[in-house]
């Protein structure tokens, strides 16, 4: 997860460098043509802004414009898109507010969800080697690679290893919730066959729970 997703008015709107697109706001504004924000770097109190940014911290890009390529347009750090959407209207300003106020705080969210989910596959991996061990058994990379591959077809349906880094938080929540059971499972000894249902109904449980929804994973 290297950056923020931000849609607003059902647009995305895209990033450079940690810069953001004005004309994907300006769209999402209306696209009205007063709104341009051609117009808006213009005006005497953005360029004091821009000075203002680059006195702070002369090496800031607040203000980048693309010529070509794939992605052309005008990019822009937040605080000049803040002054941006408030330019437009205090009730556009607002909505821009909120909705980066709530991505902030997902990807909060999401980082907490990720460190966990480590720390419960560290634990789940424990607790397996320590249970063969009390068998008279060695732990092999395979034996830890088919628990993961367990908890993954429980998680999207598939034997596979995954990309945790691109799961959203919702999925990461799961995984945790996922990897937890599957280390209690152990610990009481029973089987692969015999956890490979329950893992199953675990995440269909979990689903339906949190998202009102039961998605089922693809059969084996």
């Amino acid at each position: 997860m290297t950056s923020i997703a931000i849609a607003i008015a059902e647009v995305a709107v895209r990033q450079s460098n940690g810069l953001y697109s004005l004309n994907d706001l300006h769209k999402a504004a209306g696209g009205e043509k007063r709104h341009q924000p051609s117009d808006f770097l213009r005006i005497d109190q953005t360029q004091a802004l821009i000075a203002e940014i680059h006195s702070e911290d002369p090496r800031s890009e607040a203000i980048k414009v693309v010529n070509g390529g794939r992605a052309p347009g005008t990019y822009a750090c937040r605080e000049l898109v803040y002054a941006y959407a408030m330019w437009i209207s205090p009730a556009f300003h607002l909505k821009v507010i909120r909705t980066f106020d709530k991505a902030m705080t997902d990807v909060g969210d999401w980082r907490k969800l990720r460190h966990r989910s480590a720390s419960s596959f560290k634990v789940a991996n424990d607790i397996l080697k320590m249970v063969r061990q009390e068998q008279g058994k060695d732990t092999e990379s395979h034996h830890y690679s088919n628990e993961a591959r367990l908890v993954n077809w429980a998680l999207q349906g598939q034997f596979k290893g995954l990309d945790r880094d691109a799961l959203s938080a919702a999925d990461l929540a799961l995984l945790c919730h996922l990897e937890e059971r599957n280390a209690v499972l152990i610990g009481r000894g029973l089987s692969y066959d015999q956890r490979k249902p329950m893992m199953k109904q675990y995440a269909m449980d979990w689903r339906l729970v949190h998202c009102g929804a039961l998605p089922t994973p693809e059969a084996a």
